[in-house]
């Protein structure tokens, strides 16, 4: 994220440094405190990247090599941990349904009271 801002910064720096189409914002005082904002937003995120490259780097290695040969198998239901520790059948799963659909029984009214 630092890198990127430091590429868009930059970018917008040398821009509005060299660009004809940039004048007016060269002569706005606004504009610039907002180069010595990003300017030194820049060298903050080139200290970040300096002081924190190496420790990214060594994560992103050691996800590398965790994450480098993946087998996909097959799916087998016998064999799945889920259904072969409850015994059930997948018949009597329980099945999540929307209210509409329990409309249509002779359900209490939810403002009503039952004993």
């Amino acid at each position: 994220l630092g890198s990127l801002f430091l590429i868009a910064s930059v970018t917008w720096l040398l821009w509005s440094a060299f660009s004809p189409y940039a004048v007016w914002q060269r002569k706005d005082i606004l504009f610039q405190i907002c180069y010595g904002m990003y300017g030194f937003m820049d060298l903050v995120c080139i200290g970040l990247i300096v002081h924190e490259g190496a420790a990214v780097y060594r994560v992103f290695k050691r996800w590398r090599a965790v994450n480098l040969h993946w087998d996909v198998l097959n799916y087998d239901k016998a064999t799945d941990i889920e259904e072969s520790s409850r015994g059930e059948s997948s018949t009597s799963r329980t099945l999540w349904l929307p209210l509409t659909a329990l409309r249509n029984r002779n359900l209490v009214h939810p403002t009503q009271l039952t004993s």
